[in-house]
């Protein structure tokens, strides 16, 4: 009975951790695939005005949600998803928020356009 109450105690205990790190190792993978991206798209770090990441339960991955200095009023969205060839997708839409509601993309006007 003993070894049993433990070993549950042990499994429940691992599961947790296991649940609790996939997320930050995620979040560890999603910033070095933004800061990859951006360097490859020639943006300094430095013209960062505003950056902020969320989880999006829905799809299971990070966004970095970022706002430049030389393209103010458009937010740039970094979707990282780890399945994909090129692990992050840009979404760039005229915002000034950081917020949960729905974007519209745009196609064209940005300094900053998508990698192909």
């Amino acid at each position: 009975m003993r070894f049993t109450i433990l070993l549950t105690i042990i499994t429940l205990l691992l599961f947790s951790a296991f649940g609790i790190n996939r997320v930050h190792i995620q979040k560890h993978f999603a910033e070095k695939a933004f800061e990859k991206y951006i360097a490859e798209q020639g943006i300094s770090v430095s013209n960062i005005e505003r950056k902020e990441m969320k989880w999006d339960d829905r799809r299971k991955s990070y966004t970095v949600m970022v706002h430049y200095k030389e393209d103010p009023g458009l937010r740039y969205d970094y979707r990282h998803n780890k399945f994909m060839k090129r692990s992050i997708k840009l979404v760039v839409s005229q915002s000034d928020e950081f917020n949960d509601e729905p974007v519209t993309p745009i196609e064209k006007g940005m300094k900053y356009p998508p990698l192909d």
